[in-house]
């Protein structure tokens, strides 16, 4: 009989967890190794950044923790380096990105198999949302920065925003969705816009699109060729460098294909034309080689 109630009570206790406490897998995910990384350390006010999330088990057994990407503790935290003083660097939290999609289920990392991930800021990424930090991109105030990962805010990366020189800028509609409203029963079309410019940073020159088609036209700056304000990165964001100028942008055009791919064309001081040809992700498909004005 005591047996009985020895075995009963241990079931219940593993099975049916006392308030106050986790499945074991819960906290294993402390146990994995994480590492945050960005494509780059020098970001653009605005544009898109690429963050890569790896876990690995850094010990014999396999590891099973929460979902790494759908876990309430999952999402991404931005920080903002204060001006305190070099030797005691403090961090203000500006913005916080968590899990879309909140899930229950874990997930076994076996050693030497880590779990890895990688996504645009503007992507979906913890979830079928893409990434709220910002809109999607870096911030528009220059400054240092800090993003951490939620499921290990020990995962940190640092970078840093510049405010560039807004060199050329062109918007053109792209294509047209039919919007239904639920309120006066109609349809109607709603022009979908694209942005295509040129910035400037230092003697660099970056080629630049909209990262996802805008569904209502913006208004152009007023000035170009100037540095640029922040409310115009504001307005631009996110976006992301397609290519680098050679020479300096004399214009710039982009149109859609039938396929829906958009081909991106300037031409430069050299004499000479290029064109990216992009898929309907913001994805290089082709570079196309300079040709001259003159052929």
């Amino acid at each position: 009989m005591k047996l009985a109630l020895l075995a009963l009570s241990t079931y219940l206790l593993v099975c049916f967890p006392t308030k106050g406490q986790e499945p074991t897998w819960a906290a294993n995910g402390n146990r994995l190794k994480a590492q945050i990384k960005l494509d780059r350390y020098q970001y653009l006010a605005g544009e898109s950044a690429r963050v890569s999330i790896r876990l690995e088990n850094p010990e014999s057994a396999a590891i099973e923790a929460p979902d790494p990407l759908r876990s309430p503790d999952a999402g991404l935290m931005l920080y903002q380096k204060q001006p305190i003083s070099k030797e005691q660097p403090k961090y203000k939290l500006i913005a916080i990105s968590p899990a879309e999609a909140i899930s229950s289920k874990s997930v076994v990392v076996q050693p030497g198999n880590p779990f890895e991930q990688s996504f645009q800021l503007h992507e979906p990424a913890f979830g079928k949302a893409p990434v709220a930090l910002l809109r999607g991109g870096v911030p528009w105030e220059p400054g240092e920065y800090q993003i951490r990962y939620g499921y290990q805010p020990k995962a940190t990366a640092d970078f840093v925003v510049t405010l560039p020189a807004l060199l050329l800028w062109k918007q053109f509609p792209e294509y047209e969705v039919i919007y239904y409203d639920r309120d006066t029963r109609r349809t109607s079309k709603v022009g979908m816009y694209l942005n295509v410019f040129v910035v400037g940073d230092g003697d660099m020159r970056h080629v630049c699109v909209d990262a996802r088609s805008h569904t209502y036209a913006v208004t152009p700056p007023t000035l170009v060729d100037r540095p640029a304000r922040t409310t115009d990165m504001r307005t631009l964001s996110p976006y992301l460098r397609i290519a680098t100028a050679k020479t300096a942008v004399l214009k710039i055009d982009a149109f859609v294909q039938k396929n829906g791919d958009t081909a991106v064309l300037w031409s430069e001081t050299d004499g000479k034309s290029y064109q990216v040809l992009l898929d309907k992700d913001r994805k290089i498909k082709d570079e196309t080689k300079a040709k001259s004005e003159a052929q």
